[in-house]
């Protein structure tokens, strides 16, 4: 992190919630991760079901979110410039 809580030089970032987590990764950390003016995209995936929700930053500054739910979706991490199925990202998961 950077001084003041800030990431430094971050285009896109994920983060795992749990039930304990999620408040604080949705809300405090996706607010400082916003702050810095690289990040792209932040990608948020739940442990308890098939889902990840997706906020992209648009021009206007203004945040866009996508939820990918469902274990034969296919989830678009632009940023990347990938698709990943979510069989391979919830390979090991069971729920």
């Amino acid at each position: 992190m950077a001084p003041h809580g800030q990431p430094r030089g971050l285009s896109r970032h994920h983060e795992i919630l749990s039930s304990s987590t999620e408040a604080y990764g949705r809300i405090t950390k996706a607010r400082n991760y916003w702050k810095c003016p690289s990040v792209q995209q932040y990608f948020l995936l739940n442990q308890d079901q098939p889902l990840v929700e997706i906020q992209t930053g648009q021009a206007d500054g203004k945040m866009l979110v996508e939820w990918i739910t469902g274990r034969e979706a296919l989830c678009p991490f632009e940023s990347l410039g990938i698709s990943v199925p979510m069989t391979d990202i919830y390979e090991r998961v069971s729920f």
